[in-house]
């Protein structure tokens, strides 16, 4: 929700005479850098010394025997491939999903090239006050289904050129991507809204699960009244266990 924000000295800009004079606010000074051993550790006791592709996959050295054995046995249903109800193994994908496995739109708990998805919404916001679904749709495009089904439909990503010229008389030219829904098993209503994402690591959740709630508050400043140009406040969220709002702290935006 926060960054670091990393300022300069103040500056004092004299025009000719002392009494016109603009005094640009005093900002923080920035952190002094890490020393190479402490950046060598950042993660303090859960930092893996691994440079592979397998470096997000790793299990935190500091997990017991049975929070290891319980990691292993998450990990490798985050591995495996579903298939239609009937099998006597994985059994009970689809009818319309996205991906068989898990790990094919996050490889290896990264991100996985070329993985991406479409999410849809109406204007507005639902009763939790989160994106309002799409009737017929839900809030994510299935763009895939078992033998038998036909997908909701599928997207893609087309792009429109906008010209124009700098404040200097230089000419640019940028693409702007436009997606599209094709092959939809029903209309979509006029003002649907999509949003193309490209799935999250997954990677780290159990430390963020880990930071308490009112250590999140202490970094609400939803009016930058410490000045730092900054300003957030936390995601309230409707638990689907018990119906109670929470505190978000996972997916887009904390949803």
């Amino acid at each position: 929700m926060r960054a670091l924000a990393f300022g300069a000295l103040s500056v004092l800009v004299l025009s000719g005479c002392a009494e016109e004079r603009t005094v640009l606010p005093v900002l923080p000074a920035p952190p002094e850098p890490l020393p190479d051993r402490a950046r060598e550790r950042a993660g303090g006791l859960t930092t893996v010394n691994d440079a592979t592709s397998h470096a997000f996959s790793i299990p935190a050295p500091t997990l017991s025997e049975e929070r290891l054995d319980f990691h292993l046995e998450g990990d490798l249903a985050f591995e495996q491939i579903f298939v239609a109800a009937g099998s006597i193994v994985n059994a009970g994908l689809g009818p319309l999903f996205n991906a068989p496995a898990c790990d094919q739109c996050h490889d290896r708990d990264g991100r996985t090239r070329g993985a991406m998805l479409m999410r849809l919404s109406l204007p507005g916001s639902g009763p939790a006050g989160g994106p309002l679904p799409v009737p017929g749709f839900g809030g994510q495009l299935q763009d895939d289904s078992i033998f038998g089904m036909k997908p909701e439909g599928r997207f893609v990503m087309g792009w429109r050129e906008i010209s124009g010229t700098y404040g200097d008389g230089a000419s640019y030219s940028l693409r702007y991507p436009s997606p599209q829904v094709v092959g939809a098993y029903r209309r979509l209503p006029p003002g649907a809204l999509m949003s193309v994402r490209v799935p999250r690591p997954v990677f780290g959740l159990g430390l963020l699960e880990a930071v308490s709630d009112a250590a999140l508050l202490t970094l609400e400043d939803p009016y930058d009244r410490n000045g730092d140009g900054i300003s957030g406040r936390v995601n309230r969220v409707v638990s689907a266990i018990d119906g109670s709002r929470r505190i978000g702290r996972f997916g887009w935006k904390a949803t």
